[in-house]
């Protein structure tokens, strides 16, 4: 009986997307900052996708991407959460990942790209835009079927 159930989950998970599945896979630095973000604090998120190296190497990426929150909480109101919806593994160590921002008038959308360098992630760049089209690869927009 434990083996029958063990052999449906194991294929009922096999029919979820690969973006599903990978979502734990997510390095936690993106997250951090998600969870940041949502907890009010723009300032925060920034810091937590940018700390270390990024951040302390190109100041303006910081700046850039919390313009880029404010400007959105000023016209859509303030996040309520996020939604994971897939990535793009560039090679072993390099990986685009998207999300949905869930504001209280309309959500945004976000790609972050990150990189791994000796076991550590680093985000790369944040890119949040109202249009999906110019965050998301064009595989993810085409309708399934």
């Amino acid at each position: 009986m434990r083996s029958v159930l063990i052999a449906l989950v194991a294929g009922f998970l096999s029919l979820l997307p690969v973006s599903v599945r990978a979502q734990t896979d997510v390095p936690p630095r993106v997250t951090q900052g998600l969870d940041a973000y949502r907890s009010g604090s723009v300032e925060a998120a920034a810091d937590a996708w940018f700390a270390g190296y990024m951040g302390d190497t190109y100041p303006e990426m910081k700046r850039s991407v919390r313009v880029r929150l404010r400007q959105f909480e000023h016209g859509t109101g303030p996040i309520k959460g996020y939604e994971y919806v897939g990535e793009v593994r560039l090679g072993p160590s390099t990986r685009r990942i998207f999300y949905t921002l869930l504001y209280r008038d309309f959500p945004a959308f976000a790609r972050f790209d990150v990189y791994q360098a000796g076991g550590e992630w680093r985000v790369l760049g944040v890119i949040v835009d109202s249009n999906p089209a110019e965050v998301f690869p064009h595989e993810m927009l085409a309708p399934a079927g």
